[in-house]
């Protein structure tokens, strides 16, 4: 019989086990080692002020597949911070979300 895993899993076990390495990964400086509580997908025509989110959730964004899009990317990372997630993951080739990173970090 084998032991059960009893500690949660980490943004950066995520990052390497089970994300594409197309996906763009945003987490505080250091915080990688941040556990994940549960994972919530955002699609490009949801609307974030419905959706519950709890602590430590990883958010993951779907690709852009049809604009237009309810939330810039820019407005999808402060929504993030605000509901304390642990890591936002923009998924989708071609997918960069270093403009909405620079804006939010001012």
């Amino acid at each position: 019989m084998s032991a059960a895993r009893t500690q949660d899993l980490t943004v950066e076990e995520i990052r390497k086990l089970a994300l594409p390495l197309s996906a763009h990964v945003l987490s505080g400086e250091g915080l990688l080692d941040r556990s994940i509580t549960w994972t919530t997908v955002i699609h490009p025509e949801d609307d974030i002020d419905s959706k519950s989110v709890q602590r430590r959730e990883l958010i993951l964004i779907a690709s852009l597949t049809n604009p237009p899009k309810a939330h810039s990317d820019t407005e999808l990372i402060h929504w993030a911070k605000k509901v304390d997630a642990s890591a936002v993951v923009f998924c989708g080739l071609g997918r960069n979300p270093s403009h909405a990173i620079c804006l939010c970090c001012r």
